[in-house]
């Protein structure tokens, strides 16, 4: 099993750059660059890959990190802004999403939840799916190792199948929460030199950000003296 869990883990990685980052030709550009890169004295292939994305602006860590997003949507149309995390031909895939790291139940009778880490491999992910109806920040501690170490990213599935991605060292989750089907936290490893990847999630209920407001016609609003403005 573990075999055929890494056989995987290596397609789909290059199924995602085949279909977001440069199509075939990248592909052979990576091979190329594999063949050209002196790997006598260690395992230069993940340099090879980010020297051949260079030529389009992007980067290992791009590709691992829009992997590891796309690997929990599992979707070929996941609404708008997503187009970068999709699958084209999904429903034929063997698996059906990733393993879950750990599940959360959060309410407002909780002040805080932890998910603490010591299993997280070098270019891996973890996620963790997160049960809530009120809005939640989500903070990772990566315990003196650097935050650019890690990666971090909330995925939201709505009802209507669309989704939203949030990417940050921290995370406001509030968004159309009745609606909300599926939240899951993606943390990856993405630092080539660091060996230590264990983290400790923060799971924290937060206050929502003020509804943006203007006024344009205070004259045409009974409520609103010109003069001397007043909130009711």
């Amino acid at each position: 099993p573990a075999v055929g869990t890494h056989w995987y883990g290596s397609w789909i990685f290059f199924e995602y750059i085949d279909e977001h980052l440069g199509g075939s030709g990248m592909i052979e550009n990576i091979f190329v660059e594999g063949i050209n890169t002196n790997s006598e004295n260690g395992d230069y292939s993940h340099q090879a890959i980010d020297d051949a994305l260079s030529t389009i602006g992007s980067s290992f860590q791009e590709a691992l990190n829009g992997m590891a997003i796309a690997n929990v949507v599992m979707s070929s149309n996941p609404g708008n802004d997503t187009e970068m995390y999709t699958y084209e031909e999904v429903e034929n895939f063997p698996i059906d999403g990733p393993a879950i790291y750990r599940t959360i139940n959060f309410s407002d009778e909780e002040e805080f939840e932890f998910v603490q880490s010591t299993s997280l491999n070098q270019y891996a992910s973890q996620y963790i799916q997160i049960d809530t109806d009120i809005p939640v920040l989500i903070t990772l501690d990566t315990l003196n190792e650097p935050l650019s170490d890690f990666g971090l990213h909330c995925v939201v599935k709505y009802t209507d199948d669309n989704y939203e991605i949030i990417t940050g060292n921290s995370l406001s989750i509030y968004n159309a929460l009745d609606n909300a089907e599926e939240i899951y936290a993606v943390v990856v490893s993405q630092d080539e030199n660091s060996e230590d990847f264990n983290y400790i999630l923060k799971i924290e209920a937060t206050n929502t950000p003020p509804e943006v407001f203007s006024i344009i016609s205070p004259e045409l609003n009974a409520k609103l003296d010109t003069l001397f403005p007043r909130f009711e």
